[in-house]
C-alpha cells in the first residue's frame, strides 16, 4: 500500500508539472487524482485479504471489490472529462477569423460589467459597481489573474460596437466568447439585474468561453431597490465561492471578505469617471474622480485613478500630493493597486530602478494588462530590452489594452533596436506604418531600423520624405530631429548634420506662415533645439 502511495504521488507530481507547461490540459490531473485514489483503495483491499499470507487464491469477494473499484474509476474519469475537460490546457488558442489566434488563459477571469434590464437609468451604475466589487476582491487575494476593471471596460464597449456592427449585417456574434478574446480570458463572470415590485434581483452566471458552457449560475441576489448596493457584498462572497470550486480552492479562504462597497452615489460618479478615463478625456475623468471622493471620503480607488489622469495632463505636483494622500489609504487598496502606487511614487522621485520593481509586482498579478506595457516601457528606459519583450510578449497587439496603442510597437522597435535585432526592428515598424499610416512616429521608428542596418540612403529618403504639414502624433520637425540622434549613435555625422538642417528648415518655414496658440510654441522650441544642436 505505501509503495502505491508513493508510486502514485510521484506520477501525480509529473502530471501537474506537465499540466502546468501546457503540455497536458488541466483535466488530466483530475483524472489522475481519480485513478490515484482508486490504486490506493485496489492495494488496501489486495492487502486486507492477503496480508503476510503470501500467495493465495484471490476469493469473491475481493474480486467483486476490485471490480466496483474499475467500474468506478472508469465512470469518475469519463464524469471528469465530461465536468472539467472543456477548460482546455492552461492557455488555449481560439481562432479568430481574420486575426490569427488568441490566447485564451484558463486562470485568467473576466468580470463583465453587468447589463442593466430594469429601464431605470438611475440604476446604470449598480452594473459597474458589482463587477468591479467582485473584480477587487479578486485582486485582493492574489490568487487568480483577474482581469482589471478599466481593461475589462475598454473590452465591453469594443464588443457592444462589435455586436451592433454584426447585428446591422445579419450576423450572430456571442459577446461573452468577444469580451473574453478581446482580455485573453479563459473564464468569464456576467450578469444581469431586473426590477420586480420594490426589489432588484441580480444573476450572475460564470461562464467557460471556450466551449459556451455554464460553470456556475450564481443563486439570485434580491436586494431593495432604494439600496441597490446592499446585496454586493454577498454576491461577491458567492461568486469568489464558485470560482473557488471552479478555478483554484485557496479562493474559498479569501470569499467573505468583510469591506462595504462605497456609497451608491460615490460609486456613479467614479463610474463616470472611469467612462471619461477609458476613453482618453483626462480632463472629465479628474473632475468625476475628485466629485467621488467629496461624496465619500473613505472610498480610495478614485484617488489612484485621479492620480493617473492628473500624471496624464502632466500635472505632476497636483498628481504627486495625490499620491502622498493615497499612501495612508494604503490598508484599502489591493495588493495590485498598492503596487501600483508604489510605481507612481517612484516616478515622481525620478527612481526608475523602483519604479519598474513596482510596476512588475502590478504586472505578475494582471498579466496581459496595461501594467505589462508600463513594465515593458521601464524595462527599455533601465537598459533591460530583453525583459521589455518579455513583458511586451504577454500583450495582443492591436486588442485589449493595446487595441490602437501605437506605443507597443513604438516599444518593441526600441527594445529590438537596443538588442542590435535590426531586421526584426524593422519588420515591426513596417507593420506599425501599415497599421498607423498618418503617424508620423512610425516614420522614425522605421529610420532608427535602417540606420542600425547600415542602410543610410534609405534611411534619408524618409528625412526627405517627412511630411509638410504636423501628423497625428508628431510634426515632421520632431521625426527628423529624432532620426539625427540615430545618425549621431550609429556614427554618421555628415547624415546627422543633413537631417538637423532639414529640421531648422523646416521649422523655420513653419515660423514664416505665422503660427499661433500652442503650435507657435511648439515650432519656436523645436527651432531652438535644432539650433543648439547644430551648434555643437
Amino acid at each position: 500500500v505505501f509503495s502505491v502511495i508513493a508510486g502514485g504521488w510521484v506520477l501525480l507530481e509529473a502530471t501537474g508539472s506537465f499540466v502546468e507547461q501546457g503540455i497536458l490540459p488541466e483535466v488530466s490531473y483530475r483524472i489522475g487524482l481519480v485513478w490515484y485514489a482508486a490504486a490506493v483503495l485496489a492495494a488496501a483491499v489486495v492487502g486486507w485479504h492477503h496480508g503476510e499470507k503470501g500467495r493465495q487464491r484471490a476469493p469473491a469477494g475481493e474480486i467483486l471489490t476490485l471490480a466496483l473499484i474499475l467500474v468506478a474509476s472508469v465512470g469518475g474519469s469519463f464524469w471528469t472529462a465530461e465536468r472539467f475537460g472543456g477548460e482546455g490546457a492552461s492557455v488555449a488558442a481560439v481562432p479568430v477569423p481574420g486575426e490569427g489566434e488568441v490566447r485564451l488563459h484558463r486562470n485568467r477571469v473576466v468580470v463583465a460589467p453587468f447589463r442593466n434590464e430594469t429601464a431605470d437609468p438611475a440604476l446604470d451604475a449598480l452594473g459597474r459597481m458589482g463587477s468591479d466589487w467582485i473584480t477587487e476582491g479578486i485582486h485582493r487575494t492574489g490568487v487568480v489573474d483577474v482581469v482589471p476593471s478599466p481593461m475589462a471596460i475598454q473590452a465591453a464597449r469594443y464588443v457592444d460596437g462589435l455586436v451592433a456592427a454584426a447585428e446591422e449585417e445579419g450576423r450572430l456574434v456571442d459577446p461573452l466568447r468577444a469580451i473574453a478574446e478581446e482580455t485573453g480570458s479563459g473564464t468569464v463572470v456576467s450578469g444581469s439585474y431586473y426590477v420586480f415590485g420594490d426589489d432588484v434581483h441580480i444573476q450572475v452566471q460564470i461562464t467557460n468561453p471556450s466551449t459556451g458552457a455554464t460553470l456556475d449560475q450564481i443563486e439570485p441576489i434580491i436586494v431593495p431597490r432604494g439600496n441597490p448596493a446592499s446585496g454586493l457584498g454577498l454576491l461577491r462572497t458567492r461568486v469568489m465561492g464558485s470560482l473557488a470550486l471552479n478555478l483554484d480552492g485557496r479562493l474559498e479562504g479569501h470569499a467573505a471578505q468583510s469591506e462595504s462597497p462605497p456609497d451608491f452615489e460615490a460609486y456613479q460618479a467614479f463610474s463616470r469617471g472611469l467612462d471619461a478615463y477609458t476613453r482618453s478625456d483626462w480632463e472629465e475623468s479628474v473632475a468625476y474622480f475628485v466629485e467621488a471622493r467629496a461624496l465619500d471620503s473613505t472610498f480610495a480607488l478614485p484617488l489612484l485613478y485621479e492620480s493617473f489622469g492628473r500624471s496624464n495632463l502632466v500635472q505632476v505636483a497636483e498628481a504627486d500630493s495625490v499620491v502622498d494622500l493615497l499612501a495612508t489609504y494604503a490598508g484599502q487598496l489591493s495588493p495590485f493597486h498598492r503596487a501600483w502606487v508604489r510605481h507612481l511614487q517612484a516616478q515622481f522621485d525620478l527612481d526608475r530602478p523602483e519604479a519598474l520593481d513596482a510596476i512588475r509586482e502590478a504586472a505578475r498579478m494582471a498579466p496581459g494588462s496595461k501594467a505589462s506595457y508600463n513594465a515593458s516601457w521601464l524595462a527599455v528606459i533601465n537598459n533591460r530590452p530583453r525583459e521589455a519583450l518579455e513583458w511586451l510578449d504577454q500583450l495582443e497587439p492591436e486588442r485589449g489594452p493595446m487595441r490602437g496603442w501605437f506605443h507597443y510597437w513604438n516599444n518593441r522597435a526600441d527594445a529590438l533596436h537596443k538588442l542590435g535585432e535590426h531586421e526584426e526592428e524593422l519588420e515591426i515598424a513596417r507593420q506599425a506604418r501599415q497599421i498607423y499610416p498618418r503617424f508620423a512616429a512610425t516614420q522614425r521608428i522605421e529610420a532608427s531600423a535602417l540606420i542600425g542596418l547600415g542602410r543610410v540612403d534609405e534611411a534619408m529618403q524618409i528625412v526627405h520624405g517627412a511630411p509638410v504639414h504636423p501628423g497625428t502624433d508628431r510634426d515632421a520637425g520632431w521625426v527628423m530631429g529624432s532620426i539625427a540622434f540615430d545618425f549621431e549613435a550609429h556614427g554618421y555625422p555628415d547624415e546627422e548634420t543633413e537631417t538637423l538642417e532639414a529640421a531648422l528648415a523646416w521649422y523655420e518655414d513653419q515660423l514664416a506662415g505665422n503660427p499661433s496658440g500652442d503650435w507657435r510654441r511648439v515650432v519656436h522650441e523645436g527651432r531652438q533645439a535644432m539650433l543648439h544642436r547644430l551648434s555643437r
